[in-house]
């Protein structure tokens, strides 16, 4: 898959369109090189930043701002992988699924947002180079926190924020 994404034109492969690059991210997520592939898939929506579109274009070839959900691969990218929301199909004991916050914090220096969870509620993540993941729920809910492979099962109170250290 690296030499594939590396060395994609050298060995005559077509670039993946906006639309197909959803499955090159859940490829390469799978296969463990996201870190490693990350400024190199981003290039192309890197560069409509960079002609000031102030949405996303329907492919390289069409550079109008037409807005078009088949490119907005990267809104998808920062709450899955970046922030690191996923919703497990596992119940806890209380028979509720418990979201997991997976951040990759090392591609991003700062983030900051709020998401919706499973059961309704919202939380706030967000981190900067302090080396701490701060975490704020809109309820009582129980996550995992996986901070650089260690995972953390935690109970988060609504309206107390709650900390994290990120390990070197």
């Amino acid at each position: 898959m690296r030499k594939t994404i590396h060395e994609r034109e050298a060995l005559g492969l077509a670039k993946t369109s906006f639309a197909m690059s959803f499955y090159m991210f859940r490829a390469v997520a799978k296969a463990g090189i996201y870190e490693e592939v990350w400024e190199e898939l981003l290039g192309p929506w890197k560069k409509m930043l960079d002609q000031n579109l102030t949405t996303w274009a329907e492919s390289e070839s069409m550079v109008r701002s037409d807005c078009h959900g088949w490119s907005a691969t990267p809104m998808y990218e920062i709450v899955r992988e970046i922030v690191g929301i996923r919703y497990p199909t596992i119940e806890d004991s209380d028979g509720c699924l418990t979201p997991v916050i997976k951040p990759r914090c090392d591609l991003v220096k700062k983030m900051k947002g709020t998401f919706v969870v499973t059961g309704g509620g919202s939380v706030d993540v967000s981190w900067d180079d302090s080396g701490m993941v701060k975490v704020l729920s809109s309820s009582d809910m129980r996550v995992q926190m996986v901070l650089k492979g260690v995972t953390h099962d935690t109970k988060l109170l609504k309206g107390v924020e709650q900390s994290f250290k990120l390990e070197k």
